[in-house]
């Protein structure tokens, strides 16, 4: 890395940790009395629509900040969201065409994962979200419809546009969370995954972009608009196992092709001809092509600091940002900083055995690292963003693994908390039986820069 590259990779890096700070304080400064956020809309009154973007934003607060204040803020949003449930069953009647309470359910169930995995060590016991988790998938069973998805358009509307037809970025937003809590072995989820996985299959099927929705015979024709949220349909049905890394691929190039458009109309509210582009799916659907990218481990292009450079740019003085003010600023603000905290860390494989095939394909060592998540992994973790070490990556394939009793390699390495951090030769018949290197415990940016770079000198 040259003298010139670090200080910009440092530089972005600061200009990016003040912003997420400004964003952070723009989120506890606006939270409402009753703990939510909402939108700038008429159906922030829904429950459903308050609880989503309560989600939504505590999730955004415990991946930029850990402070008292944000911690207090955290507790006071889940508390609205323990308290409102029952109110998810509505009925409601802000928007005659929508019932948006669904969304309560879907973003409910992505972004409380978020909270679990992300409460800090500092920030006392854990919450406990197991009755908030079974409620929210017994609303998704009780909505799910007979084609497998889900549908916020409202009967009345217009029967035939509904007749057993579901909406595909609702349906998609719902397998990320159910996948999500069949993760941590939620059986409820698991039984409403395959009907709703082959529901959005056969809807996205082999075309190159996704319709809105489909009546029961999946005849759909594409949305104008579809370039966003097809990333988000392949990223759901890849990790479900109904998809390839090609076809995500080829999404994001789809996107990439038209985001000038996008960004054009991103304060726009209406479907915009010709391209129908309406500006409040332009945050919501940027957080998944963060996810996408770094879900595919790689980015030769940069596109993931293209990006980050774009929206520092597009963050108000306040702190915050928006796309519409139907969305507002909470929901904007959430989803940026969702999506800088994807883009701005290490491009993780899925899998052990993806790495390694990875690092064989691209003649690269592989850097495995184990984590339980608690202060001395996660200090270790922030010590990866520095601009030095973060460059270093770029030079490996890299793995993340949960540690836990079950994982196989966690067992053979017989790491069992903490944190550890092993360097593999991809070449080898047992890239196991022999590591290059192995460190356990907490490392500094110094120390890591240092061991990385012996690695990647006496590389072969």
């Amino acid at each position: 890395m040259t003298l010139m590259a670090a200080t910009l990779a440092a530089l972005l890096l600061g200009q990016e940790a003040e912003a997420v700070s400004k964003g952070v304080r723009h989120l506890v400064e606006n939270q409402e009395q009753d703990g939510s956020w909402r939108t700038g809309i008429g159906e922030s009154q829904e429950p459903g629509m308050r609880i989503a973007v309560t989600a939504l934003c505590i999730h955004a607060l415990l991946g930029g900040d850990t402070s008292a204040a944000t911690m207090e803020s955290v507790r006071k949003g889940l508390a609205f969201i323990r308290e409102n449930l029952d109110a998810l069953d509505g009925p409601f009647d802000a928007n005659p065409q929508f019932n948006f309470n669904i969304w309560g359910v879907g973003l409910g169930l992505v972004h409380l994962h978020g909270v679990s995995k992300r409460w800090p060590a500092a920030g006392g016991p854990k919450p406990d979200l197991a009755k908030i988790v079974d409620a929210l998938v017994k609303k998704a069973e009780k909505a799910q419809l007979p084609c497998g998805g889900w549908t916020y358009l409202k009967r009345t509307r217009d029967g035939a546009e509904v007749k057993d037809g579901s909406v595909s970025f609702l349906t998609a937003t719902m397998i990320e969370g159910l996948q999500r809590w069949r993760g941590e072995g939620h059986k409820g989820a698991e039984k409403l995954l395959p009907r709703a996985v082959a529901d959005l299959d056969r809807l996205l099927g082999t075309r190159d972009g996704l319709p809105y929705s489909h009546e029961g015979d999946y005849a759909a024709g594409l949305a104008g608009d579809h370039g966003l949220r097809t990333v988000q349909a392949r990223l759901a049905l890849l990790d479900a196992g109904k998809a390839t890394p090609e076809s995500l691929e080829e999404a994001l190039v789809l996107y990439f092709k038209a985001r000038g458009d996008f960004e054009k109309l991103r304060n726009t509210y209406a479907h915009t001809p010709p391209s129908m582009i309406a500006g409040y799916y332009y945050y919501f659907g940027h957080l998944h092509v963060a996810r996408a990218i770094r879900r595919l481990g790689r980015d030769p292009s940069d596109r993931a600091g293209w990006l980050r450079r774009t929206f520092l740019k597009e963050q108000l003085e306040d702190g915050s940002w928006i796309d519409v003010a139907a969305g507002g600023k909470s929901c904007g603000t959430a989803m940026a900083l969702l999506a800088l905290d994807e883009l701005g860390t290490i491009l993780w494989r899925a899998t052990v055995e993806e790495a390694v095939k990875a690092g064989k394909e691209e003649s690269k060592p592989v850097f495995v690292w184990f984590t339980d998540g608690k202060k001395d992994a996660a200090d270790t973790e922030k010590a990866m963003r520095d601009p030095q070490v973060f460059e270093l990556f770029s030079r490996f394939a890299c793995v993340r693994v949960a540690i836990s009793k079950d994982d196989p390699h966690c067992k053979r390495e017989k790491i069992a908390y903490g944190c550890a951090i092993l360097v593999v030769d991809p070449k080898a018949e047992d890239p196991f039986a022999k590591p290059l290197r192995k460190w356990t415990g907490k490392r500094g940016a110094r120390t890591m820069k240092d061991d990385l770079s012996k690695v990647l000198k006496d590389w072969k």
